[in-house]
């Protein structure tokens, strides 16, 4: 509902909806539509609830005043004896000014001439209104009057002014036209009843009034898009109203002629509650509410806020029951949104901190292996052993990865990489079990992708280890790529332009189609919880890393057929130059020492890692300086610069449970030295720093745990790079 606002603005509006696609008009009409009968709903029940004519009057003019906020509101009604239009109430700015026994002829004035013709009249410029007629010496620069009728007879008008010009619109017509009815029932209500108050006495008496009051009550609820209805003591329906076939699919009808029809759709886990509530209502006398499932007549599961509470007569006998049934399935399925956005938050407070205390623990393990190597003679059986350990300890990055998705720095670290190495080594290394076969359909023409390896390498790895425990170590797992391109007929949540699509399908026994929906809901999982089995976080992860890379994951499945998986990844828009090469990579144990001896500051809050990392650097031929936290790192640089030597390169931890992070000393230092060479180490491996390190003064990164050879490489390439060049 506009209010208050100019012609201009209205018409504004209107042209913008009309060239709005017809599924955005469609949608904003209903949303506005909506709020109208809301709106209308407010104001309805509140001048139901009134019978007292005088009472009525003031009800009906605050009302509308206070929910829609005009600027002035005033009621007249035509007295039937001299036939003029007498003021009963009014509500606005300057209401003073006006004779508490103001009247009208009907034709005079924009109000005479609506109760006269039956029409309403709108005006932007009352003074240009052919009708125009000035009572008082008021401010009204537009108005808007609109007959109240009963039948075909006017018995009245609501007049609303404004000391704006162009102050109401079409919605307002529309808006009080629907209300003008409602007031006319209202008043035919308030009038009856006094009458019905003067002529009968007790008993027949209480019984008209009660019968009035249930034809009131079908009044409201007819125009309301609630599920209203009055059932009696004997378990019948009095009334049931319009709105409970398009929420529940069955007619008023049906409802009437079998009163247990509204258990019967109750849901099955909701039964038992709504039930026993529904016999404590003959017992309470205040409204009682309860939120219960429904199935209706096409199968959807749909959420119920009821409301009821019991009639009585004056005399105390139990005359049945009314209730107020909305369907607030929407608002259900946005707090159900809500409570998983939550979990994902706990989960990703809780994934960060693990991964980054386990990262350390393993930057320590990885460092002591490879100093151990270095020990060994190659080509040893002890120094197989210990390449096998350390590449197996640097693959449980992996593992972290796995949680930091759901942690604040769980981006992805993006690079081109082939379909067949993305799709065959995860599903290779998953598939160990001896009866589980698998098939490739991958096109030579399958255009290559830019994700995060190994995030997507988990993904794929998830989905194939869910799928062979599906199977029960039997079967086979095929996997189809090809390339597509989304579009708007696709039906897709999905931007659109071209795409890989990834099928991996299962010959397990697929999954009931109630379950489908929760799939990739955190903590779902129908696998029992064990050492050996999942916590149903799985598939979230999954779902958590396709959707950041702007891809979509769905799930198809047929009882005693299996599931399919399909994910949907965008394909590179710029031309790919290059690809990363099959194969793996072959680490180096082959040390090139320095030709003259360089210093380097290693600042981290951990023990182990500073021993570490001392270590390795040390045997590359370093000279190696340690600092528990930012703050004594950046003494130690001030001194060494201020002596007339300096650090040749700072390796400095991203965070630091002990005081100064690296984020903020690498700042302090750049304005000791604006060409001081740095490099952030982090447990934090999808951390932006990683990704972005130029944008915060690092050279290069480092993310826990790395190898010597890693370490090698990245000192290597910072020292032997110029600044300007970075």
């Amino acid at each position: 509902m506009v209010k208050k606002s100019s012609y201009e603005e209205s018409e504004k509006r209107i042209k913008e909806l009309e060239k709005e696609p017809p599924e955005d008009k469609r949608a904003k009409e209903e949303e506005q539509r909506c709020v109208q009968l809301d709106l209308v709903h407010e104001v309805t029940n509140r001048i139901n609830s009134e019978l007292a004519l005088k009472a009525l009057f003031s009800e009906i003019v605050t009302s509308i005043y206070d929910t829609f906020d005009y600027y002035g509101v005033m009621l007249l009604l035509v007295d039937e004896e001299t036939n003029r239009l007498t003021m009963q109430s009014i509500l606005d700015g300057y209401a003073d000014i006006f004779p508490k026994d103001l009247w009208l002829a009907k034709g005079e004035g924009m109000i005479g001439y609506a109760a006269a013709t039956g029409e309403t009249q709108l005006s932007g410029d009352v003074t240009k209104h052919p009708h125009f007629v000035r009572k008082a010496e008021e401010e009204t620069k537009s108005e808007l009057s609109v007959p109240i009728k009963s039948g075909q007879n006017v018995i009245g008008v609501l007049d609303l002014y404004s000391d704006q010009f162009n102050a109401f619109d079409k919605t307002d017509v529309s808006v009080i036209e629907t209300l003008a009815g409602q007031i006319a029932v209202a008043i035919k209500n308030a009038r009856l009843y006094e009458t019905v108050q003067q002529e009968l006495i007790e008993r027949r008496q209480a019984e008209e009034a009660l019968r009035e009051s249930e034809e009131r009550y079908r009044t409201v609820a007819d125009f309301t898009y609630d599920w209203e209805f009055w059932i009696g003591p004997d378990g019948h329906y009095i009334y049931v109203s319009p709105s409970c076939e398009w929420i529940t699919g069955y007619s008023p009808e049906e409802f009437i002629n079998d009163p247990g029809l509204f258990e019967k759709i109750i849901h099955a886990d909701d039964h038992l509650a709504v039930v026993s509530h529904i016999h404590q209502e003959q017992t309470r006398e205040e409204v009682f509410s309860i939120d219960f499932r429904i199935i209706t007549r096409s199968g959807e599961e749909r959420w119920i806020s009821h409301k009821c509470q019991p009639v009585y007569d004056t005399d105390g006998n139990y005359l049945g029951r009314r209730a107020s049934n909305r369907d607030i399935s929407k608002r259900k399925k946005m707090q159900e949104e809500l409570l998983k956005v939550k979990k994902l938050e706990s989960l990703g407070v809780l994934a960060g901190g693990i991964a980054h205390d386990f990262n350390n623990l393993l930057a320590s393990v990885v460092g002591n292996i490879s100093l151990a190597i270095m020990e060994m003679k190659p080509g040893s059986k002890t120094f197989e052993t210990l390449v096998k350990a350390e590449k197996i300890a640097i693959q449980t990055k992996d593992l972290t990865a796995r949680l930091i998705t759901f942690s604040k720095g769980g981006g992805p670290i993006k690079e081109t990489v082939s379909i067949g190495n993305l799709v065959k080594d995860p599903i290779g290394s998953s598939l160990s079990i001896p009866d589980i076969n698998y098939e490739f359909s991958i096109p030579d023409n399958i255009s290559p992708v830019e994700v995060d390896e190994n995030q997507m390498k988990n993904v794929i790895h998830n989905i194939v280890i869910n799928a062979a425990e599906a199977m029960s170590g039997q079967g086979t797992i095929k996997v189809y790529c090809e390339n597509v391109d989304i579009g708007e007929k696709d039906g897709l949540a999905l931007k659109h332009g071209k795409y890989v699509k990834i099928s991996i399908k299962d010959q397990g026994p697929g999954i009931p189609e109630e379950n489908l929906t929760k799939i990739f809901d955190p903590y779902f999982s129908t696998k029992s919880i064990g050492s050996d089995k999942g916590q149903g976080l799985g598939l979230a992860v999954c779902h958590s890393i396709v959707k950041k890379h702007d891809g979509l994951i769905t799930v198809e499945s047929e009882s005693g057929i299996g599931i399919t998986f399909v994910i949907y990844l965008p394909t590179p828009e710029k031309e790919i130059k290059e690809l990363k090469l099959d194969g793996v990579q072959v680490q180096s144990t082959i040390i090139n020492r320095q030709s003259s001896i360089q210093r380097v500051l290693v600042m981290d809050d951990e023990d182990m890692v500073r021993e570490v990392t001392d270590a390795m650097l040390s045997n590359f031929g370093y000279e190696v300086e340690v600092a528990v936290e930012g703050s004594e790192a950046i003494e130690m640089y001030k001194k060494t610069k201020e002596s007339g030597q300096t650090y040749d390169l700072v390796i400095l931890d991203l965070t630091n449970k002990i005081g100064m992070g690296g984020k903020e000393a690498i700042k302090k230092i750049l304005e000791i030295d604006p060409d001081v060479k740095g490099i952030v180490s982090t447990g934090y491996s999808y951390d932006p720093i990683v990704t972005r390190f130029r944008e915060y003064g690092f050279c290069g990164a480092l993310t826990k745990p790395f190898s010597m050879d890693e370490l090698s490489k990245t000192v290597r390439e910072v020292l032997d790079a110029g600044r300007s060049e970075m």
